[in-house]
């Protein structure tokens, strides 16, 4: 996810579906931060869109908000 993507259409759904995609794939380890400034410029869409897609995976438990830490992935259980 180091690459700008300049696809991610404004839509929370689709970044939302990348994040999963790379915290299945591996390329997002549990336990690693995920900066809004810096997804909002991976994507090329503003913070706002980031924190809407980063709340609906909060939702479905992919991850967690820490106060001072941002979003972590959370670590999936064995």
């Amino acid at each position: 996810m180091q690459e700008q993507d300049k696809t991610a259409d404004r839509n929370p759904h689709i970044i939302e579906d990348r994040i999963i995609r790379a915290a299945l794939s591996g390329h997002i380890a549990p336990g690693e931060r995920l900066g809004e400034k810096d997804l909002s410029q991976i994507f090329n869409v503003s913070r706002t869109l980031v924190r809407e897609a980063m709340m609906r995976l909060q939702a479905r438990g992919i991850v967690e908000v820490s106060p001072r830490r941002g979003w972590l992935v959370i670590e999936p259980y064995r």
